[in-house]
This record gives structure tokens, sequence and C-alpha cells, in this order.
């Protein structure tokens, strides 16, 4: 009989399994234990089981079990739902519902050879990555040499309070990191006392930190890859090239500096995070907001992720749970049969793919790094992902600090400064553009064209301004001659659009895609915009 087996026999004999040697014991969690997270950070904390009361001590490792049956029985989940058995069932892998069979990922052991352009390619071709007991000057990454023992030090209680969440009751309070270590210390038994919190840190990003920040480096890949990492250097070099007197030539030039200065303050920073978890820990089932790309390197502890890929099947099931603030567990169990184990230890590196559907549980203290980042050639499951969370956002069930911040603003400010900036220049020399350029030109052109009319942070884009980009996407893509000098004549007309009362970015009215446009005469309000616009667009 299988270890596994036993443990459910025991379970169901009234006999709870006590945590000895590498099993580790949970107390219990109550009703607010799988409540939201109003955190924005990489992992999401549990929600909507409601009633959940600890009657005794059970394992929180999962023991040692067969890979898991497709067949594996999850009517239990069903029949549990509401109470502590939910969880003693689970730390035990009752009816085998946890897979114990690796995730199937592109893994790196220690000491073998990584190469960055391969990471990059296993990533975009939606792979995981994992490389153990990574080489950081190798890939060139470098990260402060911290743990559970030193973080204090390098984090201030000067820096400020974060928001903490207590794992067991699901509610927030605020400490500094130097205030959460000496919990976390004195509190080593927090599983097995009612009285003691599990604390969770999730939403700790550090770049403001700028004694911290500066010292970090992010692969080269990564930084290549990153929208918004690309967005803030164009910014700088055209900050760089007005104050040297270069394009100086026209009033514009102070009104231009001043509206770059403003999109660099609205820009969000998601590069930095310190996920400071005690053991006990537990995040739901999430994909990153805005289907962010991850990198998550762990430098004290443990972490166990059980994923699943993107296919159709498994998006369509987690947006019915996210737009019905449902849960997995009871609500959608047979999902779990979609998922693979993945343990990172101190030293392993992470890389998670967009939209990879994911939840996360921490056996022991633990200190992790990681950040998030958007890319362009996936701009469409980035799209796709935003479409979740801003419909989660209008029925209430999703939170705004959970999405990308200013999302909408900052895919707009990439294309004027990074895209077009790359493709004029191309086309203005008459070479043809890349497959790869056209591609992406046509994820922009579809998307943002229903963004027309979406709120704006302080004023950083009007319409006009979006349908003047849009103009020149459209005549960046297209195989007529390009010549700035000549009026070009778009294929779409935006309708003009009341005032909205709503700062709901759902709730604006959007624009009707290409396709369905069968009138392509003009309106007066957009004459001027859709004829011709000059590159260098004044705010």
């Amino acid at each position: 009989m299988s270890e596994a087996k036993k443990a459910v026999e025991k379970h169901a004999n009234g006999k709870p399994i006590m945590g000895t040697g590498d099993e580790r014991p949970l107390s219990g969690y109550s009703s607010e234990f799988f409540s939201d997270s109003s955190s924005s950070s990489m992992e999401r904390s549990p929600r909507n089981l409601n009633g959940m009361h600890r009657v005794e001590q059970f394992a929180l490792d999962p023991l040692p079990v067969e890979p898991r049956s497709p067949n594996a029985d999850t009517d239990w989940i069903t029949e549990v739902q509401g109470n502590n058995a939910f969880i003693e069932g689970l730390s035990q892998n009752k009816g085998g519902v946890l897979s114990n069979e690796p995730a199937d990922c592109v893994e790196y052991q220690k000491g073998a050879t990584v190469i960055e352009k391969e990471i990059e390619e296993h990533m975009l071709a939606g792979k995981i990555v994992v490389i153990r007991a990574v080489d950081k000057e190798a890939i060139g990454l470098a990260l402060p040499d911290v743990t559970l023992d030193n973080v204090a030090q390098l984090f201030k209680a000067s820096d400020g309070e974060y928001k903490v969440r207590n794992s067991k009751d699901g509610r927030f309070t605020h400490m500094t990191i130097p205030k959460m270590i000496e919990y976390m210390k004195e509190n080593e038994k927090c599983i097995e006392n009612d009285n003691v919190n599990i604390m969770n840190l999730l939403s700790f990003e550090c770049t403001k930190i700028t004694r911290v920040s500066k010292t970090i480096k992010l692969p080269l890949f990564v930084q290549n890859l990153s929208m918004i990492k690309q967005l803030r250097t164009a910014i700088s070099t055209r900050l760089n090239m007005l104050r040297s007197g270069f394009h100086a030539t026209s009033d514009a030039t102070p009104r231009e500096r001043e509206w770059l200065k403003k999109l660099q303050n609205h820009i969000p920073s998601y590069e930095n995070f310190y996920i400071i978890s005690m053991k006990g820990a537990f995040t739901d089932l999430h994909v990153d907001f805005g289907g962010t790309f991850v990198y998550y390197f762990v430098h004290d502890g443990k972490k166990v992720f059980y994923v699943a890929p993107p296919t159709p099947e498994n998006i369509a099931a987690y947006r019915q749970l996210e737009i019905t603030g449902q849960s997995m567990w009871t609500d959608k169990p047979e999902m779990l049969k979609n998922f693979r184990k993945i343990e990172l230890n101190p030293g392993d590196l992470a890389f998670i793919p967009t939209q990879w559907l994911h939840f996360v549980y921490t056996p022991c203290n633990s200190l992790v790094y990681g950040g998030n980042f958007l890319t362009e050639s996936k701009s469409n499951e980035h799209y796709k992902m935003m479409e979740i969370e801003e419909e989660c956002l209008k029925n209430k069930s999703g939170k705004s600090e959970e999405m990308f911040k200013n999302f909408w603003d900052m895919q707009f400010a990439y294309l004027k400064l990074v895209y077009l900036e790359a493709t004029v220049n191309l086309r203005q020399a008459n070479a043809p553009l890349e497959d790869y350029y056209v591609t992406v030109g046509h994820q922009f052109l579809t998307t943002l064209r229903e963004k027309i009319h979406a709120p704006t942070v302080n004023g950083l884009f009007t319409a006009d301004d979006k349908i003047a980009l849009l103009n020149m996407l459209e005549r960046v893509l297209s195989k007529r001659k390009f010549n700035l000098k000549k009026p070009f004549k778009s294929d779409f007309t935006p309708k003009p659009v009341e005032k909205q009362s709503s700062s709901n970015p759902v709730e604006a009215l959007s624009i009707k895609r290409k396709a369905e446009l069968k009138n392509h005469s003009e309106t007066p309000s957009t004459k001027k915009s859709t004829e011709c616009v000059l590159f260098s667009l004044d705010p």
C-alpha cells in the first residue's frame, strides 16, 4: 500500500496525521482564509471557502504519493467544502487531487551551461524555465546577498510599513520589514499555535528604495523583452536629447519635456518585488496581473508551485471562476487534474511565461525576489488577461489594485515612443518591415482601436492623440509608399463618443473594429487627425 493510501485511511479512521520530520504540521484556517487579496503582487491569497475552523493539527506538506491519476477522486472536496476537512484533506492529498508529478518545464541542473538566448526562446514559446542553483553572474543577474537573517538590515524600519496579510483570517496589517522578521523569529510554531498569525508579505516592490534597487540588475534578455524597461529607456533618451538641444527647434519642446516627465511619473514599477512568507502561507489560483511574465528567485526557504498551462480550456475555466468569484476547490475541482508540481529551493531561479495558471504553497519561512514584465510579442495574451480583469472589475469580483496600473496608457506610450520610433525610421529609409514588426503592429492596431475613449491618467492622452498614433501605425503598416509629407487616408473612422461619467475603463464605450466598419467617411471632429499626422505628435 502506498504512503498516500495509508494516510487517507488513517484520516478516514479519524486519526489525522501529525507532522514529523519533513512533514510540517499545519494548524487551522478561519472562514476568511480563502478571502480575496488586494495585493497586485505575483502571489494571490486564496478565497471563497467559507466557514473553515481547525479541529486538530494536520500535516502541511503533501505526503509522498504516486503521480496523480486522471481519475483521482475529487468528490470529497465538494462534500467537505466550507469546513476544516478541506485543508486537512488537501494537506494529505486525499484522493490524489494534487500531483507530485513534476511540471513539464525546461530545467537546467546545477553547473549546466545556461545561454540567455535559449531562455528567451523557451519563454516566448510558452515554456517554464527552472535553473537550479543558478550562477547569477553567468546570466547577468545581480542581487543583494540577502537571507532571512540579514534582510532586516537591508530594509530598515525607516523605509516604511508595508501591507502584510494574515493567512489565518485573511486580514491585513502593516509592518516594517524588521518588525515582520522579528515576528517570524518569535513565532516559529505559528502553525501549531492558534493565537499566532501566519504573515505573508506579497506586495513589497522596492524600486523606490534606490540604495537597494541600484544594486539589482536583471538579465539582459529580460531588459530587452520588458516593454516597461524599453519605455523608460526611450523616455530617458528623449529627455537627454531635449536637454542637449538636439531637436529643440520649436515651441513644442517645453511641452514635450513636461509631457515626458509626467509620463515618467505614471509608469508603474513591478520589477523588484521581495516576498517574505511565514511557513504555512498559501496563495490561491491566479494568473499574474495583465498576463505578465514572471521571474522568481528563492533567496531563502522554499516554495512549491502547482502550475497548469494556458490552454483555451484552462483559460476559459479560469475566466469563469474569476468573473463569478467562485473557487476552483469547491466549484471546479476537476481543474486540479491539470496542475503539476515545481519545487524551488534556495538558489533556484524560475521564469514563468504569460498566462500560466498557478497556486503557491510555502512549507517554511521564505524570502523570494521576483518581478513581472510585459512583452510586445505577446501583446494579444496580455490583452486577453486584461479583458478578464476589466470584466471582473465591472462586476465587482475584482479590484483595481490587483490590475496592471495605467495599462492602456502604457500601451499607447510604448506605441508612440518605442514601436513607432523604430518602424517610422525603417519606413523612411525605404526598408521593408520584418514580419515580426508587422505582426506586433497589427496586434496593437486591432486592440488599441477599442481603447481610444478609455479613461486616461492625468490627461496623458486625449482621444485625438490616440487616433493620431493609430493613424500613424496604419500608415506604417500600409503597403503604400511611405511619405510623411503627403496626406494619408485612414481606413477607419472612429465614432464620436459622448463624455463618459464613469472612471471604470470597462464602462467606457469602445470603437468598432475595422472589419465591422462599412462607412469610411470622416467625421468633422476627427478630420484633422485622420488626414495627416506628423510623427512627433505634440502631446
